[in-house]
């Protein structure tokens, strides 16, 4: 998949997709905030009702999140956390100390998108 599959339209053109096909469902996960933003837009559109009808996620918890129509629950990666604690794992290693491995978990934003809080 190219690094475009992540734009706003390729989440609206991604949701028609599976409506052509007959897709049953009623919620999505995208892989990006872009895309999810691109699914909502096309949901309000065709006058899907966000959460009662539809649940959308993203990815990212970009900017992009709390500025939907509807704010979008988000997965945050903590990129800014990962990449302070890889280099300060980097630093001691090369400063001769043992390190271990560690698991950063990711960070659920529970916005309107998914029936939570209208903003968060």
């Amino acid at each position: 998949m190219s690094v475009e599959a992540f734009r706003v339209e390729d989440g609206a053109f991604a949701l028609q997709s599976l409506w052509r096909r007959g897709v049953k469902f009623d919620g999505l996960v995208c892989q990006s905030d872009a895309q999810a933003g691109g699914v909502i837009n096309e949901l309000v559109r065709q006058g899907i009702r966000i959460p009662d009808e539809m649940k959308i996620t993203g990815v990212d918890n970009s900017p992009l999140a709390e500025s939907c129509i509807v704010p979008l629950t988000s997965v945050s990666s903590g990129m800014k956390i990962a990449g302070k604690t890889a280099v300060e794992i980097l630093m001691r290693r090369l400063a001769g100390e043992a390190v271990e491995s560690i698991v950063l978990p990711p960070l659920l934003i529970v916005r309107a998108s998914t029936g939570g809080p209208p903003s968060a």
